[in-house]
């Protein structure tokens, strides 16, 4: 594949990417049920969201550091499996909100709130938290840690301390591996620690100035301590970035950002992130079905509570032909972080994966409220109109779900095909100007085939399928777990021939 044709891939499992930083620990990986997993755990009572802290620090620029304090002590608490902890995009919906405890409690759909405020003055800092009973604001637990840092260890004593103390408020089981991952010492080194929290806040600001500076914070971090995992994490992040905003070529961003990772694992092998990382690139860029399933298995091995590869393992156990395994992990998603937009569109494509398009549209438009930008919602959205016959709707939303794309110009190829043969001349009309931009603008072969699909021209359809597969379109995967698809395609012999090439069950 040439670097013009790969230029500007869209990687579905990159977009959006929030996921907060992983704590590197020591564990021995097994091999678990999934399927029992998530049914314990959208049991659990002991359900917690870890509210963000408060900056009392007279420096604003210390924000970082406080931030860094409280997704610390969240990811420990999600490594707990007795536990049910919040994720941290829909926690950050709270940061500068006046709600109740009673309200957020109500919203998030769990029993306790962790707060907390702090400040650093040169190397000295002092953290207040405390522990609150959701439903009538008790106070359960808290505690003051005012002290000299000398080294980041103390940071991590800190916040290991608070977690196990959470663990005994709420009476949650802490295994002795779950207890290793919270001891864990990611740096010893205080300079690299304070150069990789910088590093993430630039890195999820996804513009390319941004990424260019969590790059050089990152590597601030490896000069400081050229051990230091996280940091490789952090670097295959921005490669990522850099991937996806199109600022980079996949063909350069994706194997440094894979080379990043596998750097970071070698280092050490029980980083959520890198192995969740690993699954998606293992998954939708090389089509590496066993070894995807493995690390996303390790992921959730270590973080059982990570809302996003539950999500996107959700996918992967669709595209392989399991949706009752596939339903559970994304409504433990849904559990987990219910306030995610991109969750919530990550839903959308597991209901119109087995046909219920009526629930799709639902939870698009939910998924819209909470980010109008969302390309993935508008997307399945226009998509699951114009399967349940409201063409009109469905193309207003596929013109809009276009121009997120960047190909605002397809909207008067829609409106010039409606008024000459209606909805199946706007369709073809679209998909013929697709094709026209891809002679000087690279296009997703997908895009092509799903408008052909749309307009009922099958032997198009499949033509842009063949398309897809040559260029390794990660989108392609799709086509062949998905209901409307398989029921129009699954028979026909070409369809089956692509199937087979990617080991994929068609039915």
């Amino acid at each position: 594949m040439t670097i013009k044709k790969k230029k500007n891939l869209i990687l579905l499992f990159f977009v959006l990417l929030v996921a907060v930083a992983a704590i590197a620990t020591l564990i021995k990986f097994n091999i678990i049920s999934f399927g029992k997993q998530a049914a314990n755990l959208a049991n659990l009572e002991k359900s917690i969201a870890v509210l963000p802290f408060k900056n009392d620090s007279p420096d604003t620029t210390n924000v970082y550091f406080i931030n860094g304090l409280m997704e610390d002590i969240l990811n420990n608490l999600q490594k707990i499996k007795d536990l049910r902890v919040i994720s941290r995009t829909s926690v950050e919906q709270y940061r500068n909100q006046n709600k109740s405890i009673p309200e957020i409690a109500k919203e998030l759909g769990i029993n306790y709130i962790l707060e907390g405020s702090g400040q650093k003055l040169g190397n000295k800092i002092h953290l207040s938290v405390q522990l609150l009973r959701a439903a009538k604001e008790g106070h359960l637990w808290g505690n003051s840690y005012e002290q000299e840092i000398q080294n980041a260890t103390e940071i991590f004593d800190i916040q290991r301390q608070i977690s196990e103390a959470i663990a005994t408020e709420l009476k949650a089981a802490l295994t002795p591996q779950e207890k290793q991952l919270i001891d864990k010492i990611p740096t010893a080194n205080m300079e690299a620690y304070e150069a990789y929290l910088k590093g993430m806040i630039y890195w999820r600001k996804l513009a390319q100035n941004d990424l260019d500076i969590a790059m050089k914070y990152f590597q601030l971090a490896l000069e400081k301590d050229p051990e230091y995992a996280l940091a490789y994490t952090g670097i295959g992040f921005v490669w990522a970035g850099l991937g996806q905003m199109g600022y980079a070529s996949p063909a350069e961003a994706f194997p440094k950002m894979n080379a990043a990772l596998t750097t970071a694992l070698k280092l050490d092998s029980t980083l959520d992130q890198v192995h969740y990382s690993l699954a998606c690139y293992k998954t939708w860029v090389e089509w590496d079905w066993k070894s995807g399933e493995a690390e996303f298995q390790k992921t959730l091995a270590i973080n059982p509570n990570h809302a996003e590869a539950h999500a996107y393992y959700s996918h992967f156990l669709s595209i392989v032909g399991r949706p009752k395994e596939a339903m559970a992990q994304i409504e433990l998603a849904l559990r987990l972080d219910p306030l995610n937009p991109l969750i919530k569109g990550l839903y959308c494509v597991d209901l119109f994966s087995v046909g219920r398009c009526e629930d799709a549209i639902a939870a698009a438009r939910e998924a819209l409220k909470m980010d109008p930008a969302s390309l993935l919602a508008q997307y399945m959205l226009s998509q699951s109109l114009i399967l349940v016959k409201k063409y009109e709707e469905g193309i207003e939303n596929y013109k809009t779900a276009l121009s997120l794309f960047g190909f605002n110009e397809v909207t008067k190829a829609f409106d010039s095909g409606y008024s000459k043969a209606g909805y199946i001349g706007a369709i073809n009309q679209a998909a013929e100007s697709l094709i026209e931009i891809s002679r000087t603008k690279y296009v997703l072969p997908f895009l092509i085939a799903d408008l052909y699909f749309f307009s009922g021209n099958l032997e198009q359809t499949l033509n842009w399928l063949e398309r897809s597969y040559e260029e390794h379109d990660p989108n392609l995967p799709y086509y062949f777990n998905q209901k409307p698809f398989v029921d129009s395609l699954g028979n026909n012999l070409r369809f089956q021939a692509l199937a087979k090439k990617m080991n994929l069950p068609y039915k």
